[in-house]
C-alpha cells in the first residue's frame, strides 16, 4: 500500500504519470476533503470502501440471479454467502503443511494490491451488464452503467479490460453465427467503444511513451515463483471446474459461463505466457489471472446455486465450495504466508 499512496501523493505535484489511476486520485480526494489523515490512513479508507462495495456487488448478484430474499432468514443466508464469496481462495490443501498459500495460485485476493481490491466490485457489475447484452434484458440504463463501469474499471487496473473485451467479442459473434438472441448494439456501444479507446490509450501511454514491451515468456514468471503449477492450476479453478462437470451442457449452453470460460483461458495465457520487459517478474499479467478466475469463481457458484437439488452432483458442489472458503479463511487467518521462491 505505501507504495501507491506514495503514488497519490505525488500526483499533487507532477500530475497523472501512469494509466491506471482511478484508486489514486480517489485517495487523494479523501485526502483532500479531510487532510488530517495521512496518507496510508487515506489509501486504507478508500481500500476499505473498495471492498464494502464488492460485498454490496456480490449481494446483488446473489438477490438479482439466485432469488430475492423474502424472509430475514433469507437475507442473512445472502449476506452469509457474500461473506464466503470474498473470503474465497483457491484450494490451497496441497500447501497447507508448506504454508504456502499464494505462489503458484491463481488467487482470487492477494490482501496486497489497493488497485485490485477497487477493481473487483467495477469487474463485477461490468461482467454481469456484458452478460446483459447475451439476453433480452439490455436496456438503456444497463447500458450506460456498462458504459461506465467498463472505463471506471481499466482505470483503475485494465486488467478486466483486455480479458473481457476480446472474450465479449468473440461470444457474439459465435451467436450471431448461431443466430442466437444478443443486443450487438449494446455490447458495441456500452462495452467495446469505450473499453477499446481507453485500453488503446493506456497502451500507448504505457507502452509507447515508457519505452517497455510484451514478451512471449512461457513460465517465466510464475515458474520463478513457484513449482508443481498443474495442480496449482487445477486446485485454483475446482469449483467452476466441479460445475462444468456436473451441469456440462446445460452450463455450457449459458452465455455468462460461456464468457467467464473464454475469458479466463485467455487471461490464464497471459498470466503463464506473458511478461514485460521492463521488470519481468513483477508479474503484471498475473492480476489479469486473479480478475478472470474471481469472475469465473463467482459466475460458476451462483449458476450452480441457482439449479441446486437433491442430487450427487450438488453435494459435490457444496464440497468443491467448501474447500475454496477453507482455504480462503486460512488464507486471510495468515495473509503473508505466500511461499517461498524455489532455487533456480
Amino acid at each position: 500500500y505505501l507504495t501507491h499512496a506514495q503514488l497519490a501523493s505525488e500526483i499533487l505535484s507532477e500530475g497523472i504519470r501512469f494509466p491506471h489511476f482511478l484508486w489514486h486520485v480517489l485517495v487523494v480526494a479523501v485526502h483532500t476533503a479531510a487532510p488530517w489523515l495521512s496518507w496510508m490512513d487515506a489509501a486504507q479508507g478508500v481500500v476499505v470502501v473498495s471492498y464494502g462495495l464488492q460485498g454490496a456487488a456480490l449481494a446483488w448478484v446473489i438477490a438479482t440471479h439466485v432469488g430475492s430474499p423474502r424472509h430475514v432468514s433469507h437475507l442473512f443466508g445472502v449476506v452469509l454467502l457474500t461473506l464466503l464469496f470474498v473470503t474465497a481462495a483457491p484450494v490451497t490443501i496441497l500447501t497447507w503443511r508448506e504454508e504456502a498459500f499464494y505462489f503458484g495460485y491463481l488467487n482470487m485476493e492477494s490482501y496486497a494490491s489497493p488497485t485490485h481490491a477497487l477493481l473487483k466490485p467495477l469487474a463485477l457489475v461490468t461482467f454481469v451488464l456484458t452478460c446483459n447484452g447475451f439476453s433480452d434484458r439490455a436496456n438503456r440504463r444497463d447500458g450506460i452503467v456498462l458504459a461506465s463501469t467498463s472505463v471506471l474499471s481499466a482505470l483503475a487496473k485494465p486488467s478486466l479490460t483486455i480479458c473481457l473485451l476480446p472474450a465479449a467479442v468473440a461470444v457474439s459473434a459465435w451467436r450471431w453465427l448461431r443466430g442466437q438472441r444478443q443486443s450487438i448494439e449494446y455490447l458495441a456501444l456500452a462495452l467495446v467503444t469505450p473499453s477499446a479507446l481507453v485500453v488503446a490509450w493506456q497502451y500507448w501511454l504505457y507502452f509507447g511513451q515508457e519505452g517497455s514491451r510484451i514478451m512471449f515468456a512461457p513460465l517465466l514468471v510464475m515458474g520463478y515463483y513457484a513449482n508443481g503449477l498443474a495442480a496449482k492450476f487445477v486446485m485454483s479453478i475446482l469449483l467452476p471446474l466441479t460445475v462444468l462437470l456436473v451441469y456440462r451442457r446445460e452450463a455450457l449452453r449459458d452465455p455468462a459461463i460461456q464468457l467467464a470460460w473464454l475469458q479466463f483461458a485467455l487471461a490464464a495465457s497471459y498470466t503463464y505466457l506473458l511478461a514485460e520487459s521492463r521488470e519481468p517478474l513483477a508479474g503484471n499479467f498475473a492480476w489479469t489471472g486473479q480478475i478472470a478466475t474471481y469472475l469465473l469463481f463467482v459466475t460458476s457458484a451462483v449458476f450452480a446455486l441457482g439449479r441446486q437439488t437433491r442430487s450427487l452432483g450438488t453435494v459435490v458442489c457444496v464440497v468443491a465450495f467448501a474447500f475454496h472458503v477453507i482455504s480462503g479463511i486460512i488464507f486471510f487467518l495468515y495473509p503473508f504466508d505466500w511461499g517461498r521462491v524455489p532455487p533456480a
